[in-house]
C-alpha cells in the first residue's frame, strides 16, 4: 500500500522524473490514465518534476492484415 507521506517522500528526494501509462492519448494532447495518477502528477508539479505519458499508438492506413 502507497501512501500520501510514501510518494512525498520520495518526490522530495532523489526522484528526477516520473512515467506514467497512458490508457488513452487524445488528439488535444491530452491523456487518460489510471486511478490515481491525477494525484502523482499534481505533487510532481508542486515539486517541479517532469511527467512523461506514454501510451500505444495505432496507424489508420486503410490497411488490413
Amino acid at each position: 500500500m502507497c501512501r500520501y507521506s510514501d510518494i512525498t517522500y520520495f518526490l522530495e528526494g532523489s526522484v528526477t522524473k516520473i512515467f506514467i501509462e497512458a490508457q488513452y492519448i487524445f488528439a488535444n494532447g491530452s491523456i487518460l490514465a489510471k486511478k490515481g495518477t491525477l494525484n502523482l502528477v499534481l505533487l510532481a508539479e508542486y515539486y517541479h518534476i517532469p511527467v512523461v505519458g506514454f501510451g500505444g499508438s495505432w496507424s489508420y492506413n486503410g490497411w488490413t492484415p
